[in-house]
């Protein structure tokens, strides 16, 4: 894992990647975005902003009518422009399940003339299933809620890259996003 890491970490340096970067990181619960996430934004030298992390920093744990969500949102948004300002890279962590949430993320990169990447991660049901019957410290999510907001994800538009978790392909995952990422991004 720390070889894949460090080789793209490398091959941003090497393609000049140095520009601000937004990375959009969304997916149901359970589907492995807050793994992958993290990951992303180590092998990338980025700054990680999580939906569940700026929960509790807002005091919101068990809230999540709309009201909640929206605040949670904007502070992610408020901590990434931030960071964008110095010149960080932002992974932004969350569900992102509506499409107005994920048009704040591309109003904040037009803003800050930062480079917005959106990544869908997805999960087979049965993974889902058995990774949310497991205690985790990082979400409060069960299945109802999996069911729940997979009947409201709203369909994603524009470019996009769609990953498959499993729970070993890590590298792989990160692999095929620095492929996207060349591909489409790759002459910045």
């Amino acid at each position: 894992m720390q070889r894949i890491a460090s080789d793209i970490l490398f091959s941003f340096e090497l393609n000049g990647m140095r520009k601000r970067l937004v990375i959009m990181v969304m997916g149901l619960p359970g589907s492995g975005k807050t793994f992958f996430a993290r990951h992303l934004s180590h092998a990338i030298d980025a700054v990680y902003i999580g939906s569940d992390e700026v929960r509790r920093q807002l005091r919101f744990m068990g809230k999540y009518q709309n009201q909640y969500k929206f605040k949670v949102y904007g502070e992610m948004l408020e901590q990434a422009e931030k960071y964008l300002l110095k010149g960080s890279r932002v992974v932004l962590d969350a569900t992102f399940y509506l499409k107005e949430m994920r048009l704040k993320v591309a109003e904040l990169a037009k803003k800050q003339e930062a480079v917005l990447i959106s990544i869908l991660v997805e999960a087979e049901d049965s993974v889902i299933r058995e990774r949310l019957s497991k205690p985790r410290a990082d979400s409060e999510a069960d299945w109802d809620v999996y069911q729940k907001l997979k009947g409201e994800f709203e369909p994603m538009e524009g470019l996009f890259l769609s990953l498959k978790s499993d729970n070993e392909n890590i590298d792989t995952m990160l692999r095929q996003t620095i492929q996207y990422i060349t591909l489409h991004y790759g002459k910045l």
